[in-house]
């Protein structure tokens, strides 16, 4: 008997969004009533490079175990076509959060959030995991607003005798120096996007914008921005954020400096947020793309 999940096992709800390479649905599971977010992906219309990443990416979701990451529960083949079936997370993502505000965030969500993001970038790279990809529409938000981190469409796994990246990938307002020159880039890069993306919790805009992407690398490159509020946030959340968005990489922390900041500690504590150092270990063995739902809870986006 074939246990495998089935599309039709799912009533899909509505379409919630679109991340790497495919549709992601609200949908609900018809056994039991439990609602997740299913990612479609049409692999017929996809390269065999394409493919391939999209095969990664349910291997990657189903190597971490972080309570800030996109919690991954089953993942199906079915007419050509990958589902891969994830945790919902029901108050959306953080840009569009950000955009419904009418007035600047406390700052004690802004650190609670950015505890969480932290938290989710270190797990990912003590396991040697970039995101490659951060950035508000990524960060997704679950009933209690805590953080949960997905679409790890592009995210690249690095071996033991590959420490840097070289593709350029990543959406261009995120983009680190490194990146826009088309450097070798590590885990740094992600920190950079992090930085930017607590920018944009403070300031509700990016610290680098522009009318053309020349124009924006060039402003990236330069490193001129307009600094966070100092009559609204402290110096301390301030110091963090001109940190993250460091033009040399090797001076940027990483987020294990990050997480030993004592101030982030202490208002991560306020926060009910444990933090806990991770060392780095090898990524984990490939995982094969079924798998079984039955008896596994869950319930938002890829």
């Amino acid at each position: 008997m074939d246990d495998r999940s089935k599309l039709s096992d799912f009533s899909i709800d509505a379409r919630i969004g679109s991340g790497s390479f495919g549709i992601v649905y609200k949908v609900t599971r018809k056994i039991d009533n439990l609602v997740y977010a299913m990612k479609e992906i049409d692999l017929q219309g996809l390269g065999r490079r394409e493919q391939d990443e999209c095969i990664k990416e349910t291997q990657i979701l189903a190597s971490l175990g972080s309570d800030y990451i996109i919690k991954f529960y089953d993942s199906f083949l079915e007419k050509g076509k990958l589902y891969i079936v994830t945790e919902y997370a029901d108050n959306g993502n953080l840009h569009d959060f950000l955009k419904r505000q009418r007035s600047r965030l406390p700052e004690a969500l802004v650190w609670r959030l950015l505890s969480q993001m932290t938290l989710a970038l270190h797990h990912m790279h003590s396991r040697n995991i970039l995101h490659r990809d951060i950035k508000s529409l990524n960060v997704f938000l679950d009933k209690g607003m805590n953080v949960k981190i997905g679409d790890l469409g592009i995210a690249k796994v690095l071996t033991a005798h590959t420490n840097m990246a070289h593709t350029q990938v990543g959406t261009p307002y995120y983009l680190s120096p490194e990146l826009c020159e088309d450097r070798p880039y590590n885990s740094k890069s992600d920190v950079w996007a992090l930085g930017v993306v607590a920018y944009e919790m403070c300031m509700f805009r990016h610290p680098f914008t522009a009318e053309n992407p020349g124009a924006l690398l060039l402003k990236i490159l330069r490193g001129n921005y307009t600094p966070v509020d100092a009559g609204f946030f402290s110096a301390p959340l301030r110091d963090i954020i001109h940190r993250c968005l460091t033009q040399n990489p090797d001076r940027r922390p990483d987020t294990q400096a990050i997480l030993n900041n004592p101030v982030l500690r202490r208002k991560a504590e306020q926060a009910g947020i444990k933090i806990q150092i991770q060392s780095s270990v090898p990524p984990t063995a490939p995982v094969r793309v079924v798998g079984k739902l039955a008896g596994r809870r869950g319930g938002v986006g890829i």
